[in-house]
């Protein structure tokens, strides 16, 4: 594998950042009035990545769930994109997300001499519970990160994903959220995953 070969892997998670509104008094919260800011965090459901292999054509042939975090594409091999999946089930009964934020810690990095940004996409969509083949081209644009100046040692690439995290929680009847990252530059990330053993959370 390209990437793998060039990348040292860390303990690191990928972490989604929710600040919520609970009602009602919560243990060690002192508050003077009925409504009280908590932090909940959650493990991810799954993960893996997706990968569509040269030639390419669009039409991903497979998971690659031991490498998980790779984000990466590489015109001579393939195109791969982490697909990482939370459920919003887990929040407290009542809760109220304020503001919900994708973080990423880059445990691995691989990019040519001559480069001058690295950018990876986030992409958000409401997840059927499953990691599918099709989670490939899923999802509404989020936000942008340059991975280039990031140093490959857990430091985390931060993308607010509010709207999109809250709509689900609102109006989805499965609420579980998933994210797509890709990249279109030559070059690629890994980023910390269930198998490192300190798995995404969200906060």
């Amino acid at each position: 594998h390209p990437l793998t070969r060039l990348i040292s892997r860390t303990s690191a998670g990928l972490a989604l950042v929710l600040a919520i509104v609970g009602h009602g008094p919560i243990a060690e919260a002192q508050t003077l009035d009925a409504t009280t800011r908590v932090q909940v965090d959650l493990t991810p459901t799954a993960d893996a990545s997706i990968i569509d292999n040269f030639p390419f054509d669009g039409l991903p042939e497979a998971f690659e769930a031991d490498l998980a975090g790779d984000v990466q594409l590489n015109s001579a091999f393939h195109d791969s994109r982490a697909v990482i999946e939370f459920d919003l089930n887990a929040l407290p009964a009542g809760a109220r997300i304020r503001r919900a934020q994708l973080r990423a810690p880059v445990v691995g990095k691989a990019v040519g001499p001559d480069a001058t940004s690295l950018p990876v996409e986030v992409r958000a969509f409401s997840s059927n519970g499953a990691l599918n083949l099709s989670d490939f081209h899923r999802g509404r644009f989020e936000g942008v990160f340059d991975a280039l100046p990031i140093p490959a040692n857990g430091t985390t690439a931060k993308v607010d994903v509010t709207p999109t995290v809250i709509a689900i929680n609102e109006n989805s009847s499965r609420r579980l959220v998933g994210f797509v990252l890709r990249t279109t530059a030559q070059g690629g990330i890994a980023v910390g995953t269930l198998e490192t053993g300190k798995p995404a959370i969200l906060r």
